[in-house]
């Protein structure tokens, strides 16, 4: 079963094993990647503690990425 590209892009097919990634895709959730990351305790001391959290934060499982 031999998709064209036009399918398989349609279908997601490129999203699903990381072989088969575009680089636009890859880069795009390395930085989502990197987002999730906890904000440094500078900021807490230097807002008084008003921002505690990054308010975007994304759980990998519960949130998707709509790609």
């Amino acid at each position: 079963m031999a998709l064209s590209l036009t399918e398989a892009y349609s279908q997601n097919l490129f999203l699903t094993r990381s072989t088969h990634k575009i680089f636009r895709i890859k880069r795009l959730l390395a930085k989502k990647q990197n987002r999730i990351v906890p904000i440094p305790q500078w900021i807490w001391m230097k807002t008084r503690n008003k921002i505690k959290y990054y308010s975007k934060r994304r759980h990998w499982r519960r949130t998707k990425l709509g790609l």
